[in-house]
């Protein structure tokens, strides 16, 4: 059973601790947290140093002369440029915030799009879901053949990875692609509709963006009003999706707290595991 609450108490710690990360990594008025970097940044600079020079196969007068020299030019270097530090890491650290709340979304849609399929196998009969059976499903029989639900394994794996893989919503002039929109699929595939259509539309934009930090570069500044259009989107989705699906699939999602030991893990997943 996958809970709304279980999906909001996940996405409140993350919250936390990224305000956790922000307030000591961020903060340039921290007098003693900033020294305390900077002491422990020269450190590390100086036992590298010497560990360099322990390894040096030449190594005379000269070199132990400079070392501390240079260490101490490495040092002030960190303390003068630290506010352009500050300002480059704190990119860093907007980006990485992207990528960890958008594995988190993508979490929660495979637990409740798969819960969802894995008990109410019904709904396979779609001409949706028939269409990313008939492309998926074969790769997943070859290593269940002695899972005794292996059929309703393999196409519930087949519909999810397929989901997995739809864009949110069309972007701007883009050409349509062949496959329908994850709002589509969660109209036509799961008789759900909450609005959808609008709310994925940020989603897309997160969607590309993490694809273009992780696979094409660092370079991308995200906005504070682009970060903050991201943490509601992320956050609002999936709530609205759970509170949607426990009306018309109440065997599959709740928005009653979860038991102890359940932390949503999908039917299909633990059939798969247990057997």
């Amino acid at each position: 059973m996958v809970s709304a609450v279980y999906i909001a108490s996940r996405l409140q710690r993350l919250d936390f601790d990224l305000r956790i990360l922000r307030f000591f990594l961020v903060d340039p008025s921290n007098k003693k947290l900033r020294d305390n970097f900077i002491a422990a940044e020269a450190k590390d600079y100086a036992d590298g140093m010497g560990r360099y020079l322990e390894q040096k196969q030449d190594r005379d007068e000269l070199d132990d002369f400079l070392a501390p020299s240079i260490c101490r030019r490495y040092e002030r270097w960190v303390g003068d440029n630290l506010p352009f530090l500050l300002e480059f890491g704190e990119s860093r650290l907007n980006q990485m915030e992207l990528i960890i709340r958008y594995a988190l979304l993508e979490s929660f849609l495979f637990k409740i799009i798969g819960n969802i399929v894995w008990k109410h196998p019904q709904l396979l009969q779609k001409p949706i879901h028939k269409k990313m059976i008939q492309n998926g499903a074969r790769k997943h029989l070859k290593r269940l053949t002695d899972n005794p639900s292996k059929e309703q394994i393999a196409k519930t794996r087949a519909v999810v990875d397929a989901a997995d893989r739809l864009h949110f919503a069309k972007w701007e002039d883009e050409p349509d692609p062949k496959h329908p929109y994850l709002w589509q699929y969660l109209r036509e595939g799961l008789d759900l509709e909450f609005g959808q259509k609008e709310l994925c539309v940020p989603l897309e934009w997160t969607r590309r963006v993490r694809n273009d930090v992780v696979h094409h570069g660092l370079e991308l500044t995200i906005t504070p009003d682009r970060l903050n259009q991201m943490r509601l989107s992320t956050a609002n989705f999936p709530l609205l999706l759970i509170q949607a699906a426990a009306i018309s699939y109440p065997t599959a999602c709740t928005q009653e707290p979860p038991e102890d030991d359940d932390d949503g893990v999908p039917g299909f997943v633990l059939a798969e595991k247990y057997y």
